[in-house]
Order: C-alpha cells, then sequence, then structure tokens
C-alpha cells in the first residue's frame, strides 16, 4: 500500500468537502423549490406571483421553483413506482 504525498491527501480531503458541499446546495435549493411551490399551491390561481412579491423575489424564480418541484415529485414517483 502506497501512502499518497501529504499535498495529494490534503487535496483529496478538499474535492471530498467540495462535493458535500455540492450536495448540501442541491439539497437545499430542492427544500428551496418544494417549499416556495406548497405554498404558491396553497394560495391558488396567483399564488406564485403573491409569494414572489412577498419575499421580493422575481415571478420567474417562483416559476422556476415549482418547475423543479414538478421535477423532484416526478422522480420520487418513478422511484416508489419502480
Amino acid at each position: 500500500m502506497t501512502t499518497l504525498p501529504p499535498y495529494r491527501a490534503r487535496l483529496e480531503a478538499a474535492e471530498q468537502r467540495i462535493a458535500r458541499g455540492r450536495a448540501e446546495i442541491a439539497a437545499g435549493a430542492d427544500d428551496r423549490a418544494l417549499i416556495l411551490d406548497a405554498e404558491a399551491r396553497r394560495r391558488g390561481r396567483g399564488g406564485a406571483k403573491e409569494v414572489a412579491a412577498e419575499l421580493g423575489i422575481s415571478a420567474q424564480a417562483v416559476s422556476s421553483a415549482v418547475k423543479r418541484a414538478a421535477a423532484i415529485r416526478q422522480a420520487e414517483e418513478g422511484k416508489s413506482g419502480a
């Protein structure tokens, strides 16, 4: 068994940390999308625009979140249906 030079081991640890960070960012974005989608649906027609105005974000940001949430739900349905 060979050992990595110290800088290589540190570099590998840094790469793993970055990968964990990316996974956390993606999970947070999924959570955000599901929350925004749920609130827009709860409010009914025009709910996405209301949520956007209330949060001070664009309606497009909420629309993107709604699309992401739909993709998440579809992927989850695919997992449970398999």
